[in-house]
């Protein structure tokens, strides 16, 4: 099994390639600019509901610094789905 390199740049080319995104439709790639840093994100077309990623989004370009990594990002996701049944806090109304 092969493990994450410390590279994001050389990460995000690693899943584009096994992925194969330039070529198969039914991968979809968002590139989000998070406060001071990049995330991007990989999911099946159809897999995910349109309503639940744009909750994600709305919720990840919300913050105001960039996660240390994927466990902090589902732990403060998590976090704010148990408070509020709502993952965008600073606009209640999307919800």
């Amino acid at each position: 099994m092969e493990k994450f390199l410390d590279s994001y740049n050389e990460n995000v080319k690693f899943f584009d390639n096994k992925l194969n995104v330039d070529g198969n439709f039914d991968i979809i790639k968002k590139v989000m600019k998070i406060a001071d840093g990049e995330m991007t994100m990989y999911y099946i077309d159809g897999f995910v509901k349109d309503g639940v990623m744009e909750k994600l989004m709305i919720y990840f370009l919300s913050l105001k610094s960039m996660p240390d990594g994927a466990d902090d990002i589902l732990s403060l996701a998590q976090i704010n789905a148990r408070r509020s049944r709502c993952l965008c806090p600073t606009k209640p109304a999307l919800c």
